[in-house]
Formats: C-alpha cells, structure tokens, sequence
C-alpha cells in the first residue's frame, strides 16, 4: 500500500475499525477489549490520514466516477466512528459522531441521511430512551417512502427487533403501523 493514495488507506481503516467493533459486538458479555481498543486504534489510523490526504497510484478515482458515490471523506468518517462507537456500548459518543454527521451531511444525499437516522434511533434504545429512537426511525421512514431502499429498511427491521419487550408502548405500535404503511412501496421496487 505504499503508493496507494492516504484516501483509500483511511478508508481500508474504517472498515478494519467497523469490523473490530462487530467482533466486539457479537461478544455476549462485551469482554472482548481488544477488539474495542484495535477498533479505535484504526480509527485514529483513518483520521490521521485522511487528514494528511497524500495523492497516490490507486483507481479509487475510477471506481468511484459515478456520481452517485462521492469520495471517502471527514462526513464519512463520523458516520464510522458513530457505528463503532455503538456497537461498543458507547451510545453518547456514538450520538455526538451520528448527530454531527446529520448536521454535515449534504441535503441531497438523503439515502445515507435515512442510514444515520437508523443508527442514532439504535443509540436511544441502549440508553432506554425508546420514544426518542422511535421519533429517529420515524424520520427514516418518512425517508424511505422516497428513496424505496430496501437495504435502509432491512436496517431498520434490524433495529425494530431492539424494541420487543416495548411492543405496548404507543411509540412501538405507532411505529410498526408506520413500517407496515412504507412496507408496499418497498415491495413494489421488487426488493424484497
């Protein structure tokens, strides 16, 4: 990786650091600290480069000539360092990096704006704070009526799951008639 540019090196680093947090995660009793210290040692690794921002020899340009991708950049690194910050039980960092993310996100760029909305909504439900996160999926859903994206759904299915043992409060049974209202549209694109 010498003579690839630091862009694509930062980015190869967020996925070690995404993946680390995974393991961390999928550790029942969240004693697994290496996995949570070599997850945020990679994304220093990623910053630091992304920050020196050193051209070099790479067709990262090439794979990502299509408009509908943008470059690996500082907003994209938050949203990393909030998802590993929440799969490693740190749900207040984790929201500073999600929110901050929110907050830089390009106004056109809606699909991911849905995919941050889902991730912060999962911080609510580690701190207990269900009616919040149900209003952030709210906001993702309402998305979702737009972009039709079935992998953003998928992900907030994934996040539905969360809130079993609240299935009687009221801001579980407005949000399920919601995603049972948004669920046709995402059929009808043939995604599911």
């Amino acid at each position: 990786m010498d003579h690839a540019s630091d862009i694509i090196v930062s980015w190869l680093w967020v996925i070690e650091a995404e993946a680390h947090a995974n393991i961390y995660a999928s550790e029942k009793a969240y004693t697994n600290t290496h996995a949570s210290d070599t997850c945020f040692q990679a994304l220093e690794h990623s910053e630091s480069l992304l920050e020196r921002g050193r051209p070099g020899a790479a067709s990262y340009s090439f794979s990502f000539a299509d408009a509908r991708y943008s470059a690996f950049s500082t907003v994209h690194l938050l949203g990393y360092k909030g998802v590993c910050n929440m799969r490693l039980q740190k749900p207040q960092a984790a929201q500073a990096f999600l929110q901050e993310r929110l907050d830089t996100t390009h106004p056109i760029r809606i699909h991911k704006k849905s995919i941050t909305l889902v991730d912060l909504a999962t911080t609510y439900v580690q701190l207990g704070e269900v009616e919040e996160a149900c209003k952030y999926v709210t906001q993702a859903l309402n998305i979702l009526e737009q972009t039709r994206s079935a992998r953003v759904f998928q992900r907030v299915l994934r996040f539905r799951q969360l809130l079993d043992s609240y299935n009687t409060t009221s801001s579980v049974r407005n949000l399920d008639a919601l995603i049972v209202t948004v669920l046709p549209s995402i059929k009808m694109q043939g995604a599911l």
